[in-house]
């Protein structure tokens, strides 16, 4: 059964940030959408506030209605799941996200945004600047964007948005009109073997490009140089950054308000803060001049898109302090983040509340992200975050051996072996003059809001 034709879609682990847009998208071109997960979270109660039945706990097969003709799951769900098992049993198609996602875009003017990091906050804005400028584009998104109400939105126009991610290869499922690619370093070493590996299923991706298409390359970044070279597409590859490239960044001010200037549409004010997102600007920039939108429309966008769910987001302030959540979980990103964090309070302490994500990550990353910690004044480490489906063998990494090497390169820092602890060290340490910096992709975000909305 085809994606679009089917009438009864189930979805195995709908709280996924990709699952659950697909899922809501499909819900609003009318079809029946029931989906489960292991457990609540803020994106599950939003699609069951839309009408969408949403099963929580632990799998069981009985909550696959026998007239199901598609089964979604995540790239987390194993073959042997109870609910996939009893969906194929009812002779429903059983399609993987990127797979779905792949059927339902393949006719679209598919705008996808890949990269190491920078996707859902370029996603994000591409999808806000398409909008204004009235192409009324679909969108899917990696996180809750505040001014969709969701990680989703339903269009009317042939134009889709959506990230292009790398785990699993998913990317290669998608063939878009127009390529973003923001930057490639290591990372999801579970799928792939070394960067060459990753540099050649971009290689491959850059191949699906519609030949009539653009692709548009962070030309700063020197992995994306070399992939750029490497394929034979005939689209064209447009460029940008702040070191060079046809759309550059220049005399940038980073601060509560970022400023730059580029040289097809002049001086931007940039609602996000930090030199990473001068980049995803750039980006969004060269996006909409290629596109043909008019240069106050970009800016505009660029001006009033201010926040976006755990990007360097302010929740509040806990003890005259501000609480920054972020979902930074890579070494890069860390640094940039803590970087940003810098330049908006510059008169303030960092006190870095870091939940590493994932074993395998850690372990592979290990040197990069003893590294990546050096602008923070204080640090509290929770214990890694483990995927649910994504058990790993080597469980010997610990976040008890980062914070034993940070120890001895002199470094302030605290280990928490849960969440509750970690709350306990914020609570008994925290002092005025400092930021409160939460980051990491799992769940410590609850710790963020708890302690602005004082719950336990």
């Amino acid at each position: 059964m085809n994606i679009k034709k089917a009438k009864n879609v189930y979805c195995i682990g709908i709280g996924g940030v990709g699952l659950s847009g697909l899922a809501q998208v499909l819900y609003w071109q009318g079809k029946t959408v029931i989906g489960s997960d292991l457990v609540p979270s803020r994106v599950t109660d939003s699609i069951k506030k839309l009408g969408i039945q949403v099963n929580i706990g632990s799998p069981n097969s009985q909550h696959v209605p026998a007239d199901t003709d598609v089964v979604l799951y995540s790239l987390a769900i194993k073959d042997d799941h109870p609910e996939l098992a009893e969906a194929k049993r009812h002779g429903a198609q059983p399609l993987t996200y990127p797979e779905a996602l792949g059927e339902i875009t393949k006719d679209k003017k598919l705008i996808t945004i890949s990269g190491t990091h920078g996707k859902t906050t370029t996603t994000a804005l591409v999808g806000q600047m398409l909008i204004q400028a009235g192409f009324d584009p679909t969108v899917i998104v990696g996180c809750l964007v505040p001014d969709f109400g969701s990680n989703a939105r339903l269009g009317k126009s042939e134009y889709f948005v959506i990230e292009a991610d790398e785990y699993g290869r998913a990317l290669l499922n998608y063939s878009p009109t127009v390529a973003i690619l923001t930057n490639i370093e290591p990372d999801h070493l579970d799928t792939y073997k070394d960067l060459q590996d990753i540099k050649e299923t971009f290689i491959k991706f850059l191949q699906k490009v519609d030949p009539d298409g653009i692709i548009i390359a962070n030309i700063d970044d020197p992995t994306i140089k070399d992939v750029v070279k490497s394929f034979s597409n005939p689209a064209p590859v447009i460029t940008y950054g702040i070191n060079g490239g046809e759309y550059q960044g220049k005399d940038i001010n980073i601060g509560q308000n970022t400023k730059f200037t580029e040289t097809h549409i002049g001086e931007i004010a940039l609602g996000l803060s930090g030199r990473h997102n001068v980049i995803n600007a750039l980006a969004v920039i060269a996006c909409g001049h290629q596109l043909g939108i008019e240069p106050e429309i970009i800016k505009q966008t660029l001006r009033n898109f201010k926040k976006l769910w755990r990007r360097f987001e302010l929740v509040g302030v806990y003890k005259d302090c501000p609480v920054i959540s972020d979902y930074a979980h890579h070494p890069t990103e860390l640094r940039a983040t803590l970087a940003t964090a810098q330049k908006v309070y510059p008169d303030k302490s960092i006190v870095l509340v870091y939940q590493p994500h994932q074993r395998h990550r850690t372990k592979k990353l290990y040197k990069e992200f003893i590294k990546s910690f050096d602008q923070a004044d204080r640090i509290i480490m929770s214990e890694i975050y483990d995927v649910a489906g994504r058990e790993e063998e080597d469980n010997v990494i610990s976040s008890k051996q980062l914070v034993e090497e940070l120890r001895q390169q002199n470094k302030d820092i605290e280990y928490a072996k849960d969440l509750k602890e970690t709350r306990v060290l914020i609570e008994s340490t925290i002092s005025p003059g400092e930021v409160i910096l939460i980051t990491g992709a799992g769940t410590i975000d609850q710790v963020a809001r708890e302690l602005v909305n004082d719950i336990r």
